[in-house]
């Protein structure tokens, strides 16, 4: 009689990983989405409601100005409709910011009373960590003997979890890129109205800050995955020493010796983190100095268009705030969509998990 090692097939079954691609992120984003409909669509909806108020801020603004500077211009005779137009612009310019500053304490990450990502964050881990529950409880218990499977379900809860996990690494940055885009098509349109080469000085300045942006947030990400192994390892060893077999450890003289082990891991991850974090923080610098250099062409060139007689004093104020802001949202734009791309190695590693077998759709097991 001849035995076949069905077990083989299964652990290299376990071992085998998806290669990360966009497609995973779409495709969790929408599966987190659709199992949070009602919080998900306020939370979209409430930046793009922002992302839609800032521009026209700027130009109840420029409308203002403009009203009050022919006010001024009368000499003695006043026209009471031109002063309750005024008026009413200065009035709906401050409702309108008062409600842009209401949207965004809610929707940013500021005082916890008032986040709404927290909400957000209790109805995914109601619906999605009850999913994986039921997952890993149908996973067959054999399976669960593989240091690889329990490495995955590991990293996907850190993942759903953590701090720049499930909630804000994948769905706090979609609604990002999602309202910035938004933003920054409307602020564009915005400013191409006053002049065009506004608009393209502003575009085209920050882009060489996304290369910067997304190097320094790959660093990082393979950093994690490249250094589980080694994580794994000291964290294994500090378990050990601080659990009730340190007793036997220091009776039979052996303490030291998993201390010395624990310390040669820790030191290791230690320095190649450091590494990492230097790189990254040389990458930022150089972000930060794109995007302010691109705030200074900006608004240095509306001051050249105003001199020449291009622009008007209300639309100067105008053009200085949204370049100022569409600087500001290209910057977290393209920090949202580095932050978002990155998680997708994290997102495979989610659906490498959901496709694990079932206790209920077992494989065949071979002829004798």
């Amino acid at each position: 009689m001849i035995f076949v090692d069905n077990t083989a097939k299964i652990e290299e079954a376990v071992q085998r990983e998806r290669a990360p691609r966009f497609s995973h992120l779409i495709r969790l984003f929408l599966f987190v989405f659709s199992k949070t409909k009602a919080i998900s669509a306020v939370y979209i909806g409430a930046f793009l409601l922002l992302s839609l108020l800032r521009p026209a801020v700027a130009l109840l603004w420029n409308g203002y100005i403009q009203r009050a500077e022919g006010i001024s211009s009368m000499e003695g005779t006043f026209s009471m409709e031109s002063i309750f137009s005024a008026a009413a612009l200065l009035a709906i310019y401050f409702l309108i910011q008062l409600l842009a500053g209401l949207i965004n304490r809610y929707v940013y990450l500021m005082d916890d009373i008032e986040q709404l990502n927290l909400v957000q964050a209790n109805r995914q881990q109601e619906q999605l960590l009850s999913a994986l529950y039921r997952k890993i409880a149908d996973i067959p218990a054999e399976d669960l003997e593989i240091p690889k499977l329990n490495d995955r379900i590991e990293q996907v809860f850190r993942f759903m979890g953590g701090r720049f996990g499930m909630n804000t690494g994948v769905m706090l940055q979609g609604y990002f890129v999602v309202a910035k885009t938004v933003s920054v098509l409307s602020i564009a349109a915005s400013l191409y109205l006053f002049h065009p080469l506004l608009c393209l000085v502003v575009l085209t300045a920050p882009l060489p800050a996304i290369w910067a942006n997304t190097a320094g947030q790959k660093l990082m990400s393979r950093f994690r995955k490249s250094n589980i192994r080694l994580q794994r390892r000291a964290d294994y060893f500090e378990k050990l020493m601080i659990s009730p077999a340190a007793k036997e450890l220091k009776t039979f003289a052996l303490y030291d010796f998993f201390y010395g082990k624990w310390k040669a891991a820790a030191d290791e991850y230690t320095e190649k983190e450091q590494k990492v974090i230097r790189a990254r923080a040389n990458f930022m610098l150089l972000h930060n100095f794109i995007i302010h250099a691109a705030i200074v062409t900006g608004s240095v060139f509306a001051i050249v268009l105003m001199a020449m007689g291009e622009l008007s004093l209300g639309g100067l104020g105008a053009v200085l705030s949204l370049v100022s802001t569409l600087v500001e949202d290209v910057k977290e734009l393209m920090t949202g969509y580095a932050t978002f791309v990155t998680q997708k190695n994290e997102a495979a590693q989610f659906f490498d998990l959901r496709s694990c077998r079932s206790r209920h759709r077992r494989e065949k097991p071979a002829a004798t």
